[in-house]
């Protein structure tokens, strides 16, 4: 009976090791759960801080490149001003320039008025010179007799020679 006991006594107590040591195990796989848990919560809230960086920083170089390309336009800009304000000084070109530049009396356009002043660029647009073609290049005359014709195809009419309507 002691014997009895004593083998009962061993079942209970490995049992209760075996219990405990279930229970331990069971503590230990839950604390690493929780441990891996809130490890994959930090690396998510990395990963996010990350891609916030990421945008940031890719949103100032997008400011960075458009300043930059403005800069630059306005380099190129304020260049070409200098290379113009640069050939208008060039004497070559106030030479070619001074029947336009220098006052003289007639407009092109307005008949035998007499205007002192510089030739009118837009007196010489509205007749026709400036036009980069070959009708820029006729002489006045044969742009209004070519005009007259466009607008009057059947060729000169007068009130007399149109059929009358009833």
């Amino acid at each position: 009976m002691v014997q009895a006991l004593t083998t009962d006594l061993n079942r209970t107590l490995e049992s209760r090791s075996i219990t405990e040591a279930r229970n331990r195990a069971d503590e230990i796989l839950a604390e690493a759960k929780r441990q891996a848990e809130e490890t994959r919560i930090a690396i998510q809230e990395g990963f996010k801080d990350l891609q916030r960086q990421k945008e940031e920083w890719q949103a100032t170089q997008i400011r960075l490149d458009a300043e930059a390309k403005s800069e630059a336009t306005a380099l190129e800009r304020d260049a070409k001003r200098t290379e113009l304000i640069s050939k208008a000084k060039d004497p070559k070109t106030q030479t070619l320039l001074r029947p336009f530049l220098d006052d003289g009396l007639w407009q092109p356009g307005r008949g035998n008025s007499i205007e002192f002043g510089p030739i009118s660029l837009g007196a010489l647009r509205k007749v026709g010179t400036l036009l980069q073609n070959q009708t820029g290049l006729r002489p006045r005359s044969m742009r209004l007799r070519q005009r007259r014709q466009i607008s009057h195809p059947v060729g000169r009419s007068t009130l007399a020679e149109k059929p009358q309507t009833a």
